[in-house]
């Protein structure tokens, strides 16, 4: 399956607190020209995942370099 998104906040390799504590993850994710319908994060290299709460995508308008013209 080809990537559909990246994570740009925390770094990789970055060392997490192990408690409850809530950490904010940011990225980018896209579903070609559909909207993206969900997130799951996964902090396990893909063993379980969790849904995420994203925030919704910004709608691009003329000249902010989104693409319309």
């Amino acid at each position: 399956m080809p990537v559909k998104s990246i994570i740009t906040y925390p770094a990789t390799a970055s060392t997490l607190p192990r408690d409850n504590r809530t950490v904010e993850v940011r990225g980018h994710a896209r579903a070609g020209d559909r909207p993206v319908s969900h997130v799951d994060v996964s902090t396990d290299d893909g063993a379980t995942w969790t849904p995420a709460d994203p925030d919704p995508a910004p709608t691009p308008t003329r000249g902010s370099g989104g693409g319309l013209a």
